[in-house]
Order: C-alpha cells, then structure tokens, then sequence
C-alpha cells in the first residue's frame, strides 16, 4: 500500500483509466467539436480512425506523469511540514501546526505540478496533433526541441493554472 501511495496510485485504477478517456474526448471535443459531438459518438469516431490503439495513446505519459507527480507530492510534504516546523520552532510548530502543514502541503504541490507538466504536454501532444509522435520515447525529445529545455514547465504549468485539476485546495488557500 505504501508503495502504491508513493507513486500517486491512490484511487483505483479502473477509476483513472475511465477518468483517462474521459479526457482524451475533452481533448478531441476542444480540437475538433464537429466531428466529436458527444462522448459514444467519440468512442465510434475514435475506433473507426484509429481502432483500439486510438484508446490508448498518451497512457504512459499518464501513468508516469501521475507516479512522478504523486511521489513528490508524498516526499515533499514531508520535506516542508518538517522544514517549517524546523524554521517555527517547537512552540510556534505545535501552535500553528494546521497553518505549517498546509503551507507544506501546497509547496510541495507546486513542486508535483511542475513534475507533472513534461508529461501532461507530451500527452496533449500525442492525443491531438496527429503524426507528432507515436508516445513519449519519441514524443519528449520532439516536444524538449521544440519548445526549449525550459518550455515545457511554463507551457504546462503557466497553462494550466485556471484548471482545476492542476490548483488544488491546499495552493488556493494557501498561496
């Protein structure tokens, strides 16, 4: 279990391999709304063009993207719940613990998100510029060229700041 927790595993699988398609036909919809007017008529759409591998692409972006975001998330929390009880002293640590845990909590969020975007950027990529690449072996260094060593932090993060899947609560309250 703990393994699982580590790498960013912490809802069931079945939950985000539904939650991965679910957003690969949010991609195809913003991309192209006239071929993709609704979800069934996305999943026909996509097996005609692309056939069952259509459903699949972009998922080891995902899978590593999500380990790696979950791993630093889990680290780095406990990084900087102990680097700022360490800075409050033990009077003020027992005192504001609730405010030392959350500004813990959402910098080690940042850190996550940053970890993150190559992966989320590779995966748009694949999904919705076809002939960009066949996955992320081909697809990172294609995109690192393009964009800069740097590109793909601010392209990702910078981008996706109005998402609610990248600001979570503890950032809002927080930061």
């Amino acid at each position: 279990m703990c393994f699982f927790s580590t790498v960013g595993c912490k809802v069931p699988p079945y939950y985000k391999n539904i939650d991965f398609k679910l957003r690969l036909f949010s991609l195809k919809f913003q991309i192209d709304p006239l071929k993709y007017k609704s979800v069934t008529s996305g999943f026909g759409v996509l097996l005609k063009e692309q056939g069952v591998r259509g459903f699949f692409r972009g998922w080891a972006p995902t899978l590593l993207g999500y380990s790696a975001q979950g791993a630093c998330k889990m680290g780095f929390y406990e990084f900087f719940k102990k680097y700022y009880s360490d800075i409050a002293g033990p009077e003020y640590a027992s005192k504001y613990k609730t405010l030392i845990y959350l500004a813990g909590s959402a910098s080690a969020e940042v850190i996550a998100d940053v970890a993150l975007c190559p992966f989320e950027a590779v995966k748009v990529r694949v999904q919705t510029q076809p002939g960009f690449a066949r996955g992320l072996s081909d697809g990172f260094p294609k995109f690192v060229k393009s964009e800069g060593a740097l590109g793909y932090v601010i392209q990702g993060h910078c981008s996706s700041l109005g998402s609610s899947d990248t600001i979570h609560n503890d950032e809002i309250r927080f930061f």
